[in-house]
């Protein structure tokens, strides 16, 4: 895995743990993951095109084989992503949109679903946030979802 969306990650977990971080970090976190979840799924998607391609000339070439890339599944910490996400829409209701976006890549995989379906809570907090009109959406939403620790 990049280092980079290691130390994203990290990020995530610690500042959904703590308010003040996550106020003064959570944009530029999220600009981040977002920014890597997007490029993961990305690349994942080029890797079932065809390995021909052609040049500018007009000939048919073979494509440079790439290096194999990280799969949307492959992402570990998905439950402290899943929490900085919904979390971020709850607090910062101007990334919706955004998260929303974020969101749809990872229900892309099973293996994210599967990570949320585990936490129910978490779960219905998601579905709280991008199951409903946009209205409602933050009417049913549980004050205090996302607990801080310090």
């Amino acid at each position: 895995m990049e280092p980079e969306l290691a130390g994203t990650i990290f990020h995530c977990a610690v500042q959904v743990s703590c308010k003040s971080r996550f106020q003064a970090g959570c944009e530029k976190t999220f600009a981040s993951l977002r920014q890597d979840i997007l490029r993961v799924a990305r690349d994942a998607d080029k890797e079932g095109l065809s390995p021909l391609t052609l040049t500018a000339e007009g000939e048919v070439v073979l494509r440079e084989k790439a290096a194999p890339t990280m799969k949307i599944a492959d992402i570990p910490g998905k439950v402290a992503v899943w929490d900085f996400l919904v979390l971020l829409a709850y607090r910062r209701q101007v990334y919706v949109s955004r998260v929303a976006e974020v969101v749809s890549k990872l229900e892309a995989s099973s293996a994210w679903r599967d990570a949320l379906a585990q936490h129910t809570d978490l779960l219905k907090l998601k579905q709280d946030m991008f199951g409903r009109t946009a209205h409602e959406k933050w009417v049913g939403v549980r004050k205090g979802s996302a607990a801080f620790a310090c």
